[in-house]
């Protein structure tokens, strides 16, 4: 029985050391997996803040891109009621048609507002 004990002791000395290296390699690849996982969520939160910093400037740009469409039709607009109220005849009422075709072909405040609204979000649905 002595030789069947010391081949039993032997094999349970294998599995000992077998669990003892595979514990050892699967604490080296959860250390790595902490690591990578610790630098992604950096890298996350940077992507948040730049993305945020983008959304902010995309609103700021598409306000004042309204804001100066609405100023170019305001001038517009002014200037056909000058030309039609100075009375100045036929050139000038021509004039003021071809303003207004210009301007007939320029969206609207409300319409980049609106468009701009679902653009942003768009934006935030997409990602």
């Amino acid at each position: 029985a002595s030789a069947a004990e010391a081949r039993e002791l032997s094999r349970l000395r294998s599995e000992l050391k077998e669990a003892k290296d595979d514990l050892a390699r699967d604490e080296a690849i959860f250390a790595d997996k902490l690591r990578e996982m610790k630098k992604l969520q950096r890298a996350h939160e940077q992507l948040r803040k730049a993305h945020a910093e983008t959304l902010r400037k995309l609103a700021a740009a598409q306000g004042a891109a309204a804001a100066d469409l609405g100023a170019r039709d305001a001038r517009v607009r002014a200037h056909e009621v000058a030309a039609l109220a100075s009375g100045a005849g036929a050139d000038a009422a021509r004039t003021a048609e071809e303003g207004e075709s210009w301007a007939c072909a320029l969206p609207t405040v409300a319409e980049v507002s609106s468009s701009s609204s679902q653009m942003s979000s768009s934006s935030a649905l997409g990602g």
